[in-house]
């Protein structure tokens, strides 16, 4: 978490994926609203890195010492453990169980 452009880049893909519909949260999800808690008490911190269509990087900031936002940071680093394990060639369950909350 302290290399800063590898953060950057990993908050542009985790953001896509988001984007895209890939990765949601939703407040009915147990771990959902304190996700959403955290993410709104994490500054956005735009660094000198800018992507290929030209918008610049930014990687999460406390905006006072207090706030914390573990969550985001977890999120982001756990979808980024995924991308790695697939590009390694981790494949997928064919069937996810289902799981009521």
């Amino acid at each position: 978490t302290s290399r800063t452009a590898a953060m950057a880049w990993a908050f542009r893909r985790y953001l896509e994926a988001h984007n895209a519909g890939t990765v949601t949260w939703t407040k009915a999800h147990p771990l959902g609203q304190q996700f959403a808690d955290q993410m709104s008490a994490a500054g956005r911190l735009d660094v000198n890195i800018w992507d290929d269509e030209g918008q610049r990087l930014f990687i999460l900031d406390k905006i006072h010492p207090d706030r914390k936002f573990d969550a985001g940071m977890a999120a982001n680093l756990s979808w980024e453990a995924r991308l790695d394990a697939l590009k390694a060639g981790a494949q997928p369950p064919h069937e996810y169980a289902a799981i009521s909350y």
